[in-house]
């Protein structure tokens, strides 16, 4: 019963990890699969539970299939190690040492199957002094504050303090194991599913990274284009009208110049809390779109109404007065702003009203800058 709720864990583990490596093009989580497959056929076979299963021919080669299974199980994750935590990009000689690691798997397999004299030393530092470093290293980056090091830090440990006391019941040091036959099964389950929880935590954050512009705070692009064609579809259906704001900050690239990009970085923030600020309904968002451009979606809206909160977003940021002694408009720094309107039909798709709200920011520009141009002006 305790064997067959162990294996069907690891199963399940496999199997969601593999399908979320594929859907979400998550190499580390690939690379623990492949982890957790390794370490769940070397339980199996060390506790004898896969013996019946194999065919008479392959039984004498138990021995060989183990250690086969040990090297791989140890390549698959230290290479779990170095993609999850990206560890070349904060430390290069960190890195290059958990590769050796990686490497000396696979070497492991020749050097137990063939008789030498550097086998047990190899072992030694293999299975002892290899995930001592590899504690050290995951220990120094959760305390230097690496995202998500944590969970694979606590996994890492508890899967490792199994493997010493198992290799030391291997060679007769630890018999009080026989008193604890469901520890290795404990110990390793939790080991894999605190690194599930670390593979899941990342790819989390990573989305909500590329959901939210980093420097403002507000919806990225993605995040718009994604809420864009939610609300096309919606609108096409109700046959709503559905408006785009777009802003642009006027000679921005001379501000940054002449008061540098810190001070350019805080006078984006400002345009993108008032942006935002503006937007009272459920349904609207606001984001970042090109650089100093933001872009907002307004569902169920008419060209008027996109017109007059457009201009209470120009006259609000007209205000804040931040000087430009470069501006085209005067000595302040000012935004102009392109709307867009259009009835969803099938005939007309998201990248249309994009392109048109990009043609009225474009001609508030020409128009002469810090101003509202509509492409449906003359129209409700």
């Amino acid at each position: 019963m305790i064997h067959g709720i162990f294996y069907g864990i690891f199963i399940t583990f496999i199997f969601y990890f593999t399908v979320f490596a594929i859907r979400q093009r998550c190499i580390s989580a690939m690379w623990f699969s492949f982890y957790t497959v390794c370490l769940g056929l070397i339980l199996g076979l060390y506790q004898g539970d896969f013996q019946g299963y194999l065919k008479h021919d392959l039984e004498n080669q138990i021995h060989t299939i183990l250690i086969t299974l040990i090297g791989l199980q140890y390549y698959t994750g230290a290479k779990f190690l170095r993609t999850f935590l990206n560890i070349n990009f904060y430390s290069k000689p960190k890195d290059k040492m958990i590769q050796v690691l990686q490497w000396m798997g696979i070497a492991f397999i020749p050097l137990s199957l063939l008789p030498n004299p550097f086998t047990l030393f190899y072992c030694i530092v293999m299975f002892f002094i290899g995930p001592i470093i590899c504690s050290g290293v995951l220990i120094s980056f959760w305390i230097r504050g690496v995202p998500n090091t944590k969970y694979v830090t606590i996994g890492w440990m508890i899967g490792h303090i199994t493997l010493a006391i198992g290799l030391l019941h291997f060679f007769g040091f630890t018999l009080w194991m026989n008193d604890h036959p469901y520890l290795l099964q404990v110990t390793t389950t939790l080991s894999i599913v605190f690194f599930g929880i670390a593979i899941v935590a990342k790819n989390h954050e990573y989305h909500e990274y590329n959901l939210q512009d980093h420097l403002t705070g507000i919806a990225s692009r993605r995040m718009f284009n994604r809420t864009l064609e939610i609300e096309w579809k919606r609108n096409l259906r109700n046959q709503r009208p559905i408006s785009v704001i777009i802003a642009d900050i006027d000679d921005f690239k001379a501000f940054n110049g002449l008061y540098g990009h810190a001070t350019g970085d805080e006078c984006l923030k400002t345009l993108a809390l008032l942006f935002n600020r503006s937007l009272r309904r459920a349904g609207d968002m606001a984001a970042r779109y090109r650089g100093k451009e933001f872009i907002a979606v307004l569902p169920d809206t008419h060209t008027s109404e996109a017109i007059f909160l457009a201009e209470k977003i120009r006259e609000a940021f007209e205000a804040q007065s931040i000087k430009h002694e470069q501006s085209s408009t005067g000595k302040i720094l000012t935004v102009s702003l392109g709307t867009a309107t259009i009835v969803p039909d099938t005939k007309k798709n998201p990248a249309d009203i994009l392109l048109s709200a990009d043609k009225a920011i474009f001609q508030a520009k020409i128009n002469g800058r810090n101003r509202v141009f509509s492409t449906n002006q003359g129209f409700a």
